[in-house]
């Protein structure tokens, strides 16, 4: 998908919630009892009707795709982190990007308050280019931008980084 012209300029917004691996979550309620969702499920459900609704402040075109994906639990601790992108197609155009933030974190504030949220490239792999600078407290949201981390990532395959690989900072921070 990011390799396609079209996309190659964008980035996405990235939620983060930890949730409890499924051995501790509530048991499955009876029949005839509504399940509890936890906050991640209530900000999918919000940010794909958002979507099919045509609600986000930005061109049809500039919403290029919802994903959501879970993590591996982590040892010790039995919680997993899952991860919540809203994907858009133009990295540089900084009010519709901080008019998307501004939405996103309208739309999900009760959702948003136990959630990470951070900015990240498209391609960069979560755990070989991790963006320190951009994992922010919950209710600010940051935005990475794909062109600028496979730049980094040129650079540090090619050794010309200087002492060390420095800290990605966010484009916009809303």
């Amino acid at each position: 998908m990011w390799e396609h012209e079209a996309n190659r300029r964008g980035g996405r917004w990235v939620m983060t919630f930890t949730v409890p691996a499924p051995s501790e979550a509530t048991p499955h309620s009876s029949e005839g009892e509504e399940e509890a969702l936890l906050p991640v499920d209530l900000a999918w459900q919000r940010m794909c009707l958002a979507a099919i609704g045509e609600l986000f402040p930005c061109a049809e075109e500039e919403l290029c795709g919802i994903t959501i994906s879970r993590g591996k639990p982590r040892s010790g601790t039995g919680h997993a982190e899952i991860k919540l992108n809203v994907w858009t197609r133009t990295a540089t155009d900084e009010e519709t990007q901080l008019r998307i933030a501004k939405f996103i974190k309208s739309t999900l504030a009760s959702e948003l308050q136990d959630a990470s949220l951070e900015a990240r490239s498209p391609t960069t792999p979560e755990r070989d280019f991790t963006p320190t600078q951009t994992i922010l407290q919950p209710k600010t949201i940051c935005y990475m931008a794909h062109r600028e981390v496979i730049e980094a990532k040129q650079q540090y395959s090619k050794g010309t980084m200087g002492g060390g690989m420095r800290s990605f900072k966010p484009k916009y921070v809303a």
